[in-house]
C-alpha cells in the first residue's frame, strides 16, 4: 500500500492513486467525472461553451485536437457512462447471482466480491479500447494524452471483503442477496456556491 492510502486501508487489498493506477481505472474515474459534471448541462450540451467552468470540460482539454470541441468530447463520454455501468452490473450479477439469488452461500462470496472490482476494470478496459478506436485512431481526440495528464487527484482502494465484513459469511451473503435482487442504481452529489449578495 502506498503512503497516500488512508488509515482505513487495513481493509484494503489494493490502493491506487494518480501515480500507480492502471489506465483503465483512470479511464473509469475520467468517464464518471465527466458524466457527473454533465448532469448540470447535458440537456443543453449543444450550447455549452468550451470556456465555461465545468470540470468535465477541463478534464478533456489535454487530449483535444482542432477537430473536436471540449463539449463534443464530454458528450461522447457522458452518454456512454450509464451503458458502461449497466454492462458492469450485468457481468457482476452473472458472476455473483443465479436466478436473482446469490450463487454461493459461504466464504466463496468473499472471493466473488473481491473480484467485482476487476470485473468493472475489465469492462472499462474494453470501452477504453473502443473509445481509442472511435476518437484517437481518427485523430479526433488523444485519449491516452488526456488520461496520462488527468488533472484530478484521487485515491481508490479495493477492499478485502472478508476483512471488511469481519469474516462473517452471513453478512456478506446478505449483501449478495440485496445486490442480486434488483437494479443497483447510482447516486451523485452536487455542490453549488451561492453569492450572498
Amino acid at each position: 500500500m502506498g503512503a497516500t492510502c488512508p488509515d482505513h486501508a487495513k481493509f484494503g487489498r489494493k490502493c491506487f492513486n494518480n501515480s500507480n493506477a492502471p489506465t483503465e481505472l483512470v479511464f473509469r474515474i475520467f468517464v464518471q467525472s465527466i458524466f457527473a459534471d454533465s448532469l448540470h448541462y447535458l440537456e443543453d450540451l449543444e450550447n455549452v461553451d468550451d470556456e465555461e467552468d465545468h470540470a468535465g470540460l477541463h478534464e478533456v482539454k489535454a487530449g483535444l485536437t482542432p477537430e473536436m470541441r471540449s463539449a463534443d468530447v464530454a458528450r461522447y463520454f457522458a452518454i456512454r457512462y450509464l451503458d458502461i455501468e449497466k454492462e458492469v452490473e450485468e457481468l457482476s450479477k452473472k458472476t455473483m447471482c443465479i436466478d436473482g439469488k446469490p450463487r454461493y452461500e459461504g466464504a466463496e462470496n468473499f472471493v466473488i466480491f473481491n473480484q467485482l472490482e476487476e470485473v468493472s476494470l475489465n469492462i472499462y478496459q474494453k470501452h477504453l479500447l473502443l473509445a481509442r478506436s472511435d476518437l484517437q485512431a481518427s485523430g479526433l481526440f488523444d485519449l491516452d494524452k488526456a488520461l496520462n495528464e488527468y488533472p484530478g487527484q484521487f485515491i481508490t482502494s479495493f477492499f478485502d471483503h472478508e476483512k471488511d465484513h469481519n469474516g462473517s459469511e452471513n453478512e456478506i451473503y446478505e449483501v449478495a442477496v440485496d445486490l442480486c435482487k434488483g437494479p443497483w442504481g447510482h447516486s451523485f452529489g452536487s455542490g453549488e456556491s451561492l453569492n450572498e449578495n
